[in-house]
């Protein structure tokens, strides 16, 4: 160590940017599918959820009500309906692409808080001609709370700014900022007619004492053509995408422990040809081949492992960090906890990366011969200056 500094500070960090990226990257992963398992009914609104895309009938809402023997069974039902229009606030006549969504305040949501500012309740905001919208609604269109809202044929006033909505990650439409208003009021908007895109979601609550299985056949059997879902599978778009972005981003991880690992081997075939006289020395005084492999691969191997345990306590600095540095993307607050599979694994990953590396120029040590010390003395010794007046 006190020989080149240098050259093992850097074996130590190449090995720790690696293996804190690995453990940053899956921890970060780990603690987020937890959060949704453990919120999954918040993030739905409901138990189940079936998505149509036409608007229900009156025939639909009947057998709906027959498949589910609602209101007798203690299940309870709501209309949740997402599509895109065009806002505008007066006298501004530039309109913004937004992402509206109409509820019943009554009931939604089944599960989980609509959070508002001013604090309120949903039924508050929403009642009569009044809607809700995002704060990047106001801040696009220049707007505050209590001025009016235009969508469609029909005037609303801005009654609060939505800062969480549970079900916001599986709505769907999600093309511009919010704006919340109540199933009445999208009625009288026009936006409903013939060729308009909408989708609408019926989230269902069931009781403790029902069965659930039965309960979605049944849901199915209503609705032939719907998207049925319920919590246990949360976002299916949401875990492909975060499967892909953990796969992608857990290669790119190993593709730079794989170019640190280059760079520790380098380093160490350096130190081992600036070490060749002590090894012929070793050699000449008793220490076999093996002795030698022993010993710097044991050394190699702290090396190794110093840079992995720096890495895990950088990776889980970095997964800590990580739903700051997302800041409003990640509208869900993540319940991080401590990635012990993932630092496991990061660890084995870096002391694997850095033996598999270094071991070629280790073995080198076998081809080192005591003569050589011999041969570079004499090799040294015909180049005084002696020897140069001899000649």
């Amino acid at each position: 160590l006190k020989s080149a500094p240098g050259k093992f500070a850097f074996v130590v960090l190449s090995v720790a940017v690696g293996v804190a990226a690995l453990v940053g990257v899956r921890g970060f992963s780990r603690s987020f599918r937890h959060t949704l398992s453990i919120d999954a009914r918040s993030l739905l609104a409901a138990d189940l959820s079936a998505r149509i895309f036409h608007t229900p009938t009156a025939a639909d809402d009947k057998k709906i009500a027959v498949e589910l023997g609602e209101p007798k069974s203690g299940i309870e039902t709501t209309w949740v309906t997402d599509t895109i229009s065009m806002a505008s606030v007066p006298p501004n006549p530039v309109p913004l692409l937004v992402s509206l969504k109409a509820v019943n305040p009554a009931k939604y949501p089944f599960y989980g808080t609509v959070e508002l500012k001013p604090a309120m309740a949903l039924k508050q905001a929403l009642a009569g001609d009044s809607a809700a919208v995002a704060e990047e609604f106001l801040i696009r269109m220049n707007a505050h709370v209590g001025e009016t809202l235009h969508i469609g044929t029909k005037d609303f006033r801005i009654a609060a700014v939505i800062e969480n909505e549970p079900d916001r990650i599986t709505s769907g439409a999600g093309l511009g900022p919010r704006v919340m208003i109540s199933n009445a009021s999208l009625a009288v908007t026009g936006l409903l007619g013939l060729g308009s895109r909408a989708s609408r979601r019926l989230l269902v609550k069931i009781p403790a004492a029902a069965d659930p299985m039965v309960v979605r056949r049944e849901l199915e059997t209503a609705l032939p053509d719907a998207q049925v879902m319920d919590y246990k599978e949360g976002s299916p778009a949401l875990n492909r995408g975060l499967d892909h972005a953990t796969a992608l981003l857990s290669l790119i991880c190993l593709v730079a422990m794989v170019l640190g690992a280059i760079g520790v081997a380098m380093a160490m075939h350096a130190h081992l040809e600036q070490r060749m006289d002590m090894l012929a020395i070793l050699k000449a005084v008793g220490a076999g081949s093996g002795d030698l492999l022993r010993i710097f691969l044991l050394q190699t191997l702290a090396l190794g492992l110093a840079g992995g345990l720096l890495g895990v306590a950088a990776g889980v600095a970095v997964m800590a960090i990580l739903p700051a540095v997302f800041g409003s993307l990640l509208r869900i607050p993540t319940a991080l906890e401590f990635p012990w599979s993932s630092m496991a694994a990061g660890l084995g990953t870096g002391l694997l990366t850095t033996l598999l590396f270094c071991l070629p120029p280790l073995l080198d040590v076998r081809n080192v011969r005591p003569v050589l010390v011999l041969r570079r003395l004499v090799e040294q010794g015909t180049n005084t200056i002696g020897a140069f007046v001899e000649r």
